[in-house]
């Protein structure tokens, strides 16, 4: 609770405020938990833990914008090519995005 709380809050990190728009617990007697955030910046979710004086021994991404990594079977350090509607989904709206679609043209 602490945790989600502070995260939903904000916590200061170097002057910079950084939040999650979601917390949840994945396991508790591994301590495991997911956190999604609606920008990624610089070490972010590292940063958010330290300030509450807890260490992140592993950190994985799963996702980025629509685009699930567990999908394209990517591995540790690896690298791969998508198209652009991949990472941005054909859904109209994302409670987290909003519509933003980068390589759509304004008319």
């Amino acid at each position: 609770e602490e945790l989600s709380g502070a995260f939903y809050r904000g916590v200061v990190d170097e002057g910079e405020l950084l939040r999650a728009v979601r917390v949840g617990i994945i396991s508790r007697p591994e301590k495991q938990v997911e956190v999604i955030l609606s920008e990624g910046k610089k070490r972010q979710i590292r940063r958010m833990f330290a300030s509450l004086d807890v260490k992140v021994l592993d950190l994985y991404r799963v996702s980025v914008g629509f685009l699930s990594l567990e999908n394209h079977a990517v591995k540790e350090g690896s690298t791969f090519s998508f198209e652009p509607e991949e990472l941005f989904g054909t859904k109209k709206s994302d409670p987290v995005l909003g519509d933003f679609n980068p390589w759509k043209k304004e008319r």
